[in-house]
């Protein structure tokens, strides 16, 4: 709600007049929030920065959160979540972070419920503002026409008068179980949707880039990957199917999923767990791996192609205090991993019995930990999953 509320007007602007004052200086200004960060973005023309710069100030120090542009953010929220919990992939999603995250926060849905969004005020905002947009938990990043001494005193009257510290408890480091669960939600549709889930890799892992070359063969690489061969290519089970490790403060996992017709849904799953324990004992070919490394390193370069790109790339580095010197050794880095690496990563991370797994749809040959019934109360579903591992 605070990401979307900060361009609705702050200090003496209104909502109309500060979006006003952005547009007709072709100022760009936004705010995303996702489980661990609260992030902002400022893009602007050289001449207009002063402008753009204490428009930005305005938002941080000075947010109005009137009335009416709140009244309406909620009921847009409100709309957002009721049609999202008739999605299938919602329901499946929302399972999954429940059976991975047990009772911490990363399993809550980010954009909360119809009584939290309802109950939500304007003092509600400005404390979680004050509690937690703090400069010891700040990190900058800026990219453009403009020289480190000028940037300097920009960024103290931008940042200067948030509090000097953040209150609240940061959540705790989590395991994900690392046995096996399959949860069926029966739901009236043409397709099952299956998600699946595992613990991952850290990103400050020595082992990242190793692990990342063999998400990239398993399911990362499109039409390469071995799930997309075996389960579209030679089967015809899927139009998509894909994998990816998710690193995060908390958690870091391993996520994979697709849809399948509901006739042939056990297979599919058979089919991700096949690949799971042939990648972990037979690992890949040379071949393989020089195609992963080729990517990784090639679409490195495709990533910054823009100035807003490199900030972000820039900031991403810092949030995982990665170094200042990343970017020259990360291809060598990359070039240094060897098969060995590979199948010693493998064989810990893919491990079938492990796998967190939600179908949701009308399935047909499943055997299944828990099912949830067609016409069950999804929410009440979700809240009833036991919580298991730390």
């Amino acid at each position: 709600m605070l990401s979307n509320i900060l361009t609705k007007g702050a200090g003496d602007l209104d909502e109309q007049s500060f979006q006003r004052q952005l547009n007709d200086r072709s100022i760009s200004m936004d705010f995303s929030a996702y489980s661990d960060n609260f992030y902002g973005s400022l893009t602007t023309l050289s001449p207009r920065k002063d402008e753009a710069f204490n428009l930005l100030k305005l938002a941080l120090n000075e947010p109005r959160f009137d009335e009416q542009p709140l009244a309406r953010l909620q009921d847009q929220f409100v709309a957002s979540i009721e049609e999202d919990q008739k999605q299938g992939s919602w329901i499946a999603r929302q399972f999954l972070n429940r059976m991975m995250y047990g009772d911490h926060p990363y399993a809550h849905n980010g954009q909360g419920t119809v009584q939290s969004v309802r109950a939500m005020t304007a003092d509600d905002l400005r404390g979680f503002m004050h509690d937690r947009l703090a400069r010891d938990t700040l990190l900058v990043a800026v990219v453009g026409d403009i020289t480190p001494e000028e940037l300097a005193p920009a960024l103290d009257d931008i940042f200067g008068g948030l509090p000097a510290t953040s209150i609240g408890a940061v959540p705790a480091v989590g395991t994900v179980p690392d046995q096996g669960r399959l949860v069926l939600i029966e739901q009236d549709l043409p397709q099952s949707i299956v998600s699946i889930g595992q613990k991952g890799v850290d990103r400050k892992d020595p082992d990242w880039f190793a692990a990342s070359i063999a998400n990239y063969i398993l399911g990362g690489g499109g039409f390469q990957s071995r799930l997309m061969v075996e389960a579209r290519v030679k089967r015809g089970l899927t139009y998509g199917v894909y994998s990816v490790l998710r690193p995060a403060q908390s958690f870091d996992v391993l996520l994979s999923g697709g849809s399948t017709k509901n006739e042939t849904a056990a297979e599919f799953i058979e089919v991700v767990k096949a690949e799971w324990q042939r990648f972990a004992e037979e690992g890949p070919t040379d071949d393989e791996i020089e195609r992963a490394k080729g990517y990784l390193i090639g679409s490195f370069a495709l990533s910054m192609t823009t100035t807003s790109d490199i900030a972000d790339v820039v900031l991403a580095i810092r949030e995982s205090d990665l170094g200042i010197d990343y970017i020259d050794r990360r291809s060598a880095e990359i070039e240094a991993v060897t098969r060995d690496d590979i199948m010693r990563v493998v064989g810990d991370l893919l491990t079938p019995d492990a796998l967190r797994i939600v179908v949701v749809g009308k399935p047909e040959g499943i055997e299944a930990d828990r099912v949830v019934p067609l016409g069950a109360d999804i929410l009440e579903a979700l809240d009833a999953e036991p919580v298991s591992g730390s």
